[in-house]
């Protein structure tokens, strides 16, 4: 949510750019691991990768991440493989935008702060 994290910037513009650097060294590798427990039908894997990915995307205001991993989370609990390999893919697509998004905004900070 690109408010939340506006709000966030004017308050502790440093800080920010620290998560989201932390967010786009940790959030490609949880992507990743997606896309290898979707190939080798690892549903358990699917259901924790989702997780992780759900918690850090939540630190940084990406709620419509966050609700695809909360939806890939039940439907490997439930062993919907095929729904579940549809989402990885909207995963996939939300994560670019996300990622984008962030590295705009980490470009803006920096430039702010002179970092």
């Amino acid at each position: 949510d690109r408010q939340q994290i506006a709000a966030m910037r004017d308050r502790k513009a440093s800080l920010l750019q620290k998560l989201i650097d932390i967010y786009l060294e940790h959030a490609p590798v949880l992507v990743a691991k997606l896309r290898e427990a979707d190939a080798s039908h690892d549903l358990p894997g699917l259901k924790e990768t989702a997780h992780n990915l759900k918690s850090c995307s939540g630190n940084m205001a990406a709620t419509g991440l966050m609700e695809l991993c909360q939806l890939l989370e039940v439907q490997a609990m439930q062993g919907e493989f095929e729904r579940a390999r549809e989402t990885v893919e909207a995963i996939e697509k939300e994560y670019q935008a996300v990622s984008e998004a962030l590295i705009e905004e980490g470009a803006t900070l920096r430039a702010r702060t002179g970092t």
